[in-house]
């Protein structure tokens, strides 16, 4: 094995490796987490984000179109959490709406 089938790097700074061996076929996932000791005390949107990059992996890994497309919705749904919590937490400003009645 020179290279990983397939390589993911999360937003948390984690990365991901999808191996297959070509001769018996097996597959398997190996992960490396950034040296910083400060990552070690993750925030509840970097869990979120985790939590998506391992959708996205699995995805990635999948040969079912179902099982694929269920899996980057849940990706999608996970960032999204990750956004709201970011937002909850006072690390993203609040979007400003415009009525209705402004666009006018």
């Amino acid at each position: 094995m020179a290279a990983p089938a397939h390589a993911t790097y999360l937003p948390t700074g984690t990365l991901i490796n999808q191996w297959r061996c070509p001769v018996c076929k097996n597959s398997w996932q190996t992960s490396a987490e950034p040296a910083n000791s400060t990552d070690s005390q993750l925030s509840r949107s970097d869990h979120l984000r985790n939590n998506a990059g391992h959708c996205l992996t699995l995805e990635h890994a999948t040969a079912d179109d179902a099982t694929r497309k269920q899996l980057r919705r849940m990706g999608d749904a996970w960032l999204s959490l990750a956004e709201t919590q970011d937002w909850l937490d006072g690390a993203t400003p609040a979007l400003q709406h415009q009525s209705p009645n402004a666009l006018e």
